[in-house]
């Protein structure tokens, strides 16, 4: 029978000194405890309490403590199977879509345009010391988002379908609404300039520029984009500005443009083509090798 009353609670040698509780108790006598064949005092106050006794709230806040960190277990464990399943090519893709930055220029992710996912991704070696830039010729210039989203897919799916690349190949391009658009991104190798890609960022202007420039907003938003790879750390502070025609046989990105791009500070006379590559002591020899033997990459 549990009372709330005063209680004696001591062993037989001291079952006299009376003890008042504010809470139910019940002494040995109230529970017809056998006598102890033994006694020895306790040295008291204790210093420690093996099992401290919680009030019943504490003990329910602890039990649904519990049960959310078993929630929470289950639902990583389930996450973590299939994410540690990923290919190599899987992760560095998720790691950079899943990176959160803020620009102070209109910018459309991957995922924003719907582009499909790469087949194949290599890491590319950041900074890097080159900015090449580029323009579409086709698909023509695109003036919204719809516009450029449909510019980004085309470029996607002839890279992918009709090149057999394994992505779009820029790591970027802008669109004459003023927004860049996320291609192979920052950190993975693109397959913008043949032999050029392990050291450069290759940005697209969407448009044919070859007798008419780009609009300001899309000059503007290009600048932009190279100023934010240098101060994230992917492109080097001295970096050389580049034309795509001046590290392969092309026209691009039009002579209109070109002449643009020239007047733009880190802009760099060399190479001036791509027969300088073998003096670019950027490019290593590997690939050095394989441009004078006329392999492709």
């Amino acid at each position: 029978m549990v009372i709330k009353e005063e209680k004696s609670i001591l062993a037989e040698s001291s079952e006299n000194e009376v003890v008042t509780y504010d809470f139910p108790y019940t002494s040995r006598s109230e529970w017809d405890a056998r006598p102890a064949t033994e006694v020895l005092p306790l040295p008291t106050p204790v210093p420690y309490v093996k099992y401290p006794v919680r009030p019943a709230q504490e003990r329910s806040k602890m039990k649904l403590l519990l049960v959310v960190l078993l929630i929470a277990m289950v639902v990583g464990v389930i996450v973590a199977v299939p994410a540690v399943m990923l290919s190599k090519k899987s992760i560095l893709a998720e790691s950079s879509e899943n990176e959160v930055v803020t620009y102070d220029f209109p910018y459309t992710s991957r995922s924003e345009w719907d582009a499909r996912p790469a087949t194949e991704v290599l890491p590319l070696p950041t900074p890097v010391p080159y900015v090449v830039i580029h323009h579409s010729a086709t698909p023509a210039a695109c003036y919204n988002k719809q516009e450029c989203k449909a510019a980004m897919k085309s470029m996607q799916d002839f890279h992918m379908d009709g090149r057999h690349w394994w992505d779009i190949g820029y790591s970027f391009a802008v669109g004459s609404d003023g927004v860049a658009y996320e291609g192979r991104g920052w950190k993975i190798l693109g397959a913008h300039a043949l032999y050029f890609n392990t050291v450069s960022i290759g940005i697209c202007v969407i448009g044919d520029w070859t007798n008419s420039v780009p609009p300001a907003e899309q000059l503007k938003t290009v600048k932009a984009l190279i100023a934010a790879g240098v101060e994230l750390g992917y492109i080097k502070p001295d970096y050389k500005l580049v034309g795509h025609r001046q590290v392969r046989e092309t026209e691009c990105p039009g002579q209109a443009f070109f002449d643009v791009v020239k007047t733009w500070d880190h802009w760099s006379p060399f190479p001036a083509s791509h027969e300088d590559l073998v003096n670019v002591p950027e490019i290593s020899d590997d690939y050095k090798d394989k441009y004078l033997k006329k392999s492709v990459l």
